[in-house]
């Protein structure tokens, strides 16, 4: 005889669209995690979420195992290194120059060219990744 499983009192099957991870977290024993924003007073805090469900031995799963993490200084972070990046970005993609970046640990391969090498190239910058300055040059002067 199958149990009906509950949260809380809750059967889960109730739980409804939003509480849909918990409900395969019970279900299937698929863990998940998530990030939030809580309140306290005037402070805003990022919590981080895992959820693991927690097997009966038999053949089903009786509940959940949670850790919090408060990540608000990381998500902080995360958003100045995005603002930055959406800045440089701007500045390259403005500029009149042809800015071509290699990497010297791939054999010299273009990692980043801007909207203005596309445009000397006839590329676009994705045609371009991986790619070495030989191999642009040869394309170029048609001696591929």
């Amino acid at each position: 005889m199958r149990r009906k499983r509950r949260l809380n009192g809750v059967k889960v099957g109730e739980l409804g669209g939003r509480c849909q991870r918990v409900q395969e977290c019970l279900e299937g024993g698929k863990s998940f995690s998530l990030r939030f924003q809580n309140r306290l007073g005037k402070q805003e805090r990022w919590i981080e979420a895992r959820v693991d469900a927690v097997a009966d031995g038999e053949n089903g799963f009786v509940g959940l195992f949670g850790t919090f993490q408060d990540v608000t200084d990381s998500v902080v972070i995360e958003n100045e290194l995005r603002r930055r990046r959406g800045f440089l970005e701007a500045i390259l993609n403005n500029t009149p120059s042809v800015v071509i970046v290699q990497d010297f640990r791939r054999r010299l391969a273009i990692s980043l060219l801007n909207q203005a090498g596309e445009s000397f190239f006839n590329m676009t910058e994705t045609q371009v990744l991986g790619k070495t300055m030989h191999e642009l040059l040869e394309r170029e002067q048609g001696l591929e």
